[in-house]
């Protein structure tokens, strides 16, 4: 008889311990709730975050008082974390390490991207973000900026988290190497998919040889564009505390579609004149090309405690209250994230060693033009884990139920 796939729950035993530690970073008057069901998510009210819906709705001049008049559904100091049941990711065979490195993915949201915390005033919200908002809400919305604020936010917070707590280091290169493997048919298949794949890897850092095989799986063009457009992108990692940051992926996913705009309209910019910060705010890595090492400048190495230098400029949202993974989503990310221990569940991690990019070509415009229209996607563990059920569901022929928490009992059937 096959064994039941559904059985063995004990083996994910470790997952709560792993989620509580974190989740005792959080203030103590919160109200948390851990409930289990298909896949990874939280649900809050981020500061910074919940402002990408509304800029992709209202007028520039309405974003702030848009928001303010809303009611998200979700009190302010309460967070919930939904983590998959023991019998899903038994069924998805998922890892031990992957299953925590989701887990601490989501609850890194809720410490980085400040869930729960006081919204900004609208002088806080004009000076980080509104000054960012350039392009109309229709071509933000096309673009789904939320898609490249999310992104933002977990290079953000998986590079804080690494370095806060070295031994979630081999949970996310765990995670990784299961996204990379849900993701394996579509690399090398769209600009705009490789594009976010590798600005997502380089981001994050998790380097191994593994995953610098994988990287060179991405197209050259994708690469050099993620190299060119590092200086921006890069300024998610800026030093500062988690409270003064917690703005940077709203504000770098608006100068990031802003530049990309740029270039679409003007692909050869004079000579010597790169995708440099308009603001002069300087860059965490990297020349006006943007292909310096990772690692190679403290800004690089993401938020430290200290004060740090505040920004001046937007910050990060996310679709109102509901981050996961993809949601909106972090902060303050220090550091190499190989600074940790890369040994441990299997996982082992070389250090964060920087794929080279090779020399960058002319820009092909239509390839780029899709960016804006939306196109491409980059997993993450809310959504690696909606890929997998499916892919689970294929195999099984049928759905993948959620149980309740008690034990599963078998029937006879008489058949008349």
């Amino acid at each position: 008889m096959n064994k039941n796939p559904y059985e063995n729950r004990k083996k994910y035993a470790s997952m709560k311990g792993a989620f509580l530690g974190l989740l005792s970073t959080l203030p103590q008057d919160f109200n948390y709730r851990m409930r289990k069901g298909q896949g990874f998510a939280i649900l809050a009210d981020f500061p910074w975050l919940g402002y990408t819906r509304f800029i992709c709705q209202s007028d520039k001049n309405e974003v702030w008082k848009s928001r303010s008049r809303s009611n998200t559904g979700v009190g302010l100091k309460e967070i919930e974390l939904m983590t998959p049941a023991e019998a899903v990711l038994q069924v998805c065979n998922l890892s031990i390490a992957a299953s925590r490195g989701g887990g601490r993915h989501e609850i890194g949201h809720a410490i980085c991207d400040r869930a729960g915390h006081r919204r900004p005033r609208e002088d806080e919200f004009n000076k980080k973000v509104k000054k960012h908002i350039k392009l109309t809400r229709q071509e933000y919305g096309r673009a789904n900026l939320h898609k490249w604020v999310n992104l933002l936010a977990d290079i953000r917070l998986e590079r804080w988290v690494g370095k806060e707590y070295p031994a979630s280091v081999p949970d996310f290169f765990a995670i990784q190497r299961w996204v990379h493997k849900l993701e394996e048919p579509n690399r090398g298949k769209t600009f705009a998919g490789d594009f976010l794949m590798a600005l997502r890897d380089k981001g994050k850092g998790w380097r191994d040889e593994a995953a610098e095989k994988v990287y060179q799986e991405y197209s050259q063009e994708a690469r050099d564009l993620v190299d060119r457009l590092e200086p921006i992108w890069s300024q998610v990692l800026k030093k500062g505390t988690l409270e003064d940051t917690a703005h940077l992926p709203l504000a770098c996913g608006l100068k990031l579609l802003n530049e990309i705009a740029d270039l679409v309209k003007d692909p050869e910019p004079p000579e010597g004149a790169g995708s440099e910060d308009p603001d002069g705010e300087g860059s965490s890595s990297g020349s006006g090309s943007g292909s310096s090492k990772e690692g190679s400048s403290d800004e690089e190495d993401g938020e430290s405690k200290g004060s740090g230098d505040e920004d001046e400029e937007g910050n990060s949202s996310d679709e109102e209250g509901n981050s996961s993974d993809g949601e909106g989503d972090p902060s303050d990310g220090e550091g190499d994230p190989s600074d940790g221990d890369s040994s441990g569940d299997g996982d082992d991690g070389q250090g964060d060693t920087s794929p080279q990019g090779g020399k960058e070509g002319s820009l092909d415009i239509g390839k780029i033009s899709s960016l804006l229209d939306g196109d491409g996607d980059a997993l993450n563990p809310s959504s690696a884990m909606e890929e997998n059920i499916k892919v689970v569901e294929k195999k099984y022929g049928h759905k993948v139920y959620v149980p309740n928490e008690k034990k599963i009992i078998y029937r006879k059937l008489r058949l008349k």
